[in-house]
């Protein structure tokens, strides 16, 4: 009797340690589960990366295979046609000695200058030689085209001079109906249309005026103190005497010596004077 309840003692404690070894492993496949799922999340989290980092480096090799705005542009300015070459320069006015061609800025006197509507605009035309000029504006008959201060200009071929208003050359006259003509000063004369007067005529920038006595004069409006502005303005003296009158842009002033400077005077006939103190108020 005693040994069938040892025997039963003994089944019972195996029971109890098989129950008790089952309940110690369950855990630790719980721990073992969840260890292998996260070293499977951080592979896949590195590949990943890695993945996105392979897109990158992609990315960054094809921008730098791409040309960039200033090499886009560079080819299409170099494949661009070339600009047609100047067309060869006009010839020169049949019976008239012409002016050359290749003289530069200020190879030209001044009053043998057009000025009319044509002159004007051929002055919008920028040029670095006559050349240019020849071939892009048309001058009038016994002219030729110039460049003068880098923009084009008309001057009349030797042995005339521009007209009464500019626009064209005519013939100078040293002669006219067996009479000699007075070349005026800063200006030059033509003959009549039936060649039998002299008519005087004047320069670019210069009025012609006639005097009392009958003497035809090219002055310059702008600077002549004795036609300041226009005909018959003199320019009056210094209401104390110091300095003298002058015609600046057509209006009257005063050139004042060193020390002194113009103010305006209580007087309708010598309105300004030069004033260098107390004593200059007094009128010498």
């Amino acid at each position: 009797m005693l040994g069938l309840k040892s025997l039963v003692a003994v089944a019972s404690a195996v029971v109890l340690f098989a129950q008790a070894s089952a309940a110690a492993t369950v855990p630790e496949l719980g721990v073992s589960k969840r260890g292998v799922s996260n070293t499977a999340n951080a592979v896949a989290r590195r590949n990943a990366v890695k993945a996105a980092l392979a897109r990158r480096r992609e990315e960054r090799v094809k921008r730098a295979g791409r040309p960039t705005w200033g090499q886009r542009v560079t080819p299409a300015a170099a494949a661009a046609p070339a600009a047609a070459a100047p067309a060869a320069a006009a010839p020169a006015v049949a019976n008239a000695a012409p002016v050359s061609a290749v003289a530069s800025s200020g190879a030209f006197d001044s009053s043998v200058l057009t000025s009319g509507s044509a002159t004007l605009a051929a002055a919008n035309i920028r040029c670095g030689s006559a050349f240019t000029c020849a071939a892009r504006t048309s001058p009038p008959a016994n002219a030729a085209a110039v460049c003068l201060t880098g923009r084009c200009a008309f001057s009349c071929n030797t042995g005339y001079g521009p007209s009464s208003d500019g626009s064209s050359c005519v013939a100078s006259a040293g002669f006219c109906g067996g009479n000699a003509c007075v070349q005026p000063e800063n200006g030059y004369t033509t003959c009549s249309a039936d060649g039998s007067t002299c008519v005087p005529g004047c320069n670019t920038g210069y009025s012609g005026v006639t005097s009392s006595s009958g003497v035809f004069r090219c002055v310059n409006t702008n600077t002549d103190p004795t036609y300041c502005g226009s005909a018959g303005v003199v320019c009056p003296a210094s209401y104390n005497g110091l300095g003298s009158p002058i015609c600046s842009f057509g209006l009257c002033r005063l050139a004042c010596p060193a020390g002194s400077f113009q103010r305006a005077a209580q007087s309708t006939t010598n309105p300004l004077y030069c004033y260098n103190g107390e004593g200059s108020l007094v009128q010498n």
